[in-house]
């Protein structure tokens, strides 16, 4: 990122920072490290985790279950599960509101319970599709991710 860019980037994230902090309804709930969960409502966290490699890190489940598909498997593809320590992890594991633009992806809400969730991300007409699943104790966690696309 040039700099110029990472200073608007900053800057607007101060900003809403600054706002975020002014609204007594949106009080950090718990620490993760040293970042607060930044809210129960998980549209307010998703939008908050997917804008913030930190906040990703911090609010990831280790190990974090991911699972593949093997393209070159005989006879077809199968998944493979492993199972990742945070230095296994490239963050960020979830792209931002601009990368999804940029790459076309559309993200949907695929199950919502109170505390589960599982959010999809697909490129239309190819066979791109990754399954995040989130589950919330005090905050919310990444707890797995499965990538479908072939």
């Amino acid at each position: 990122m040039n700099p110029f860019k990472y200073f608007i980037v900053s800057l607007m994230f101060s900003i809403c920072s600054y706002a975020y902090a002014l609204d007594p309804a949106s009080q950090p709930i718990q620490q993760a490290g040293q970042i607060a969960c930044p809210s129960r409502d998980f549209s307010e966290f998703i939008q908050a985790f997917s804008e913030n490699t930190a906040m990703q890190v911090a609010f990831t489940q280790y190990p974090l279950l991911e699972q593949r598909l093997d393209v070159n498997a005989e006879p077809e593809p199968k998944p493979v599960v492993r199972k990742l320590r945070r230095d296994q992890v490239s963050f960020p594991v979830f792209p931002n509101e601009a990368e999804r633009r940029k790459q076309s992806l559309v993200l949907r809400i695929d199950e919502k319970k109170s505390n589960h969730v599982k959010l999809t991300l697909v490129k239309e007409d190819t066979d791109y599709q990754v399954n995040y699943f989130f589950s919330r104790d005090s905050c919310w966690r990444l707890k797995r991710i499965e990538d479908r696309s072939l």
